[in-house]
């Protein structure tokens, strides 16, 4: 791991190479070699703890610490993109139903699907609810019976994330 000053990271000893081709170099370059060339050695550093559901690690540029190029770490909140893009779409049956059965959701489901005023909405909204093995979050007939049951697009994303736990 290289940086070639003023400012090319991560650099490697075969960049080096590629860009003076008709240099030859030793297999191995010193530390006074590569100096030449304004390419340094960086020092890995590890990582910061952070909290994986809601933060990223990145990598930054490196700093000089006593006279020695350091990795640097980065630790920052996740964009809400990003925190959106996290949330499963599509949970099995056994896993939504288990989500709403810890919610205290489960028992107004019924309610929901007999309370659909078209009839064959109803029948192909009850024929997902009990022969689906997979469910959508953005299928209509779950859009719909998530209204029903009076949730928001967060609770709904929360249900969501508690079922792929389950």
């Amino acid at each position: 791991m290289y940086i070639k000053l003023p400012d090319v990271y991560p650099y490697s000893c075969d960049q080096l190479r590629m860009e003076n081709r008709n240099t030859s170099f030793p297999v191995t370059l010193s530390d006074s070699l590569l100096a030449q060339y304004g390419v340094y050695s960086v020092k890995a550093a590890v990582p910061p703890e952070h909290d994986p559901a809601v933060q990223v690690v990145e990598e930054a540029s490196p700093v000089q610490i006593g006279g020695v190029w350091t990795q640097r770490w980065v630790v920052r909140n996740l964009t809400p993109e990003e925190l959106k893009a996290r949330i499963p779409t599509v949970v099995t049956m056994r896993q939504a139903r288990l989500a709403l059965l810890q919610s205290g959701l489960l028992s107004q489901v019924d309610a929901a699907i007999a309370a659909i005023e078209d009839q064959a909405q109803r029948q192909a909204v009850q024929i997902e609810w009990e022969y689906a093995a997979e469910v959508d979050m953005t299928h209509p007939w779950v859009q719909s019976l998530a209204t029903a049951l009076g949730l928001t697009e967060a609770q709904l994303d929360e249900l969501f994330v508690l079922a792929a736990t389950l």
